[in-house]
């Protein structure tokens, strides 16, 4: 997932775009794992509600991490 992810390093940000040519945060992430046959709902908030939690110490490269708030 990682390796492929990568090929979209610096590809213009695009609200509510899924790609190839732009990408919102969450449309990257569907993109990216659609391409490993994980399925996901577009938008972040969606997306959260589908993962299971991990604690902190147990985060691996390829994990989505989801947070609240502006701060």
């Amino acid at each position: 997932v990682l390796t492929y992810a990568e090929n979209y390093l610096g590809v213009p940000y695009g609200f509510g775009s899924m790609g190839t040519k732009t990408f919102d945060c969450s449309g990257y992430v569907c993109h990216v794992y659609g391409k490993h046959d994980i399925v996901l709902p577009h938008g972040s908030a969606s997306q959260s509600v589908l993962c299971k939690d991990v604690e902190r110490k147990h985060v691996r490269p390829g994990d989505l991490v989801f947070f609240s708030g502006r701060k």
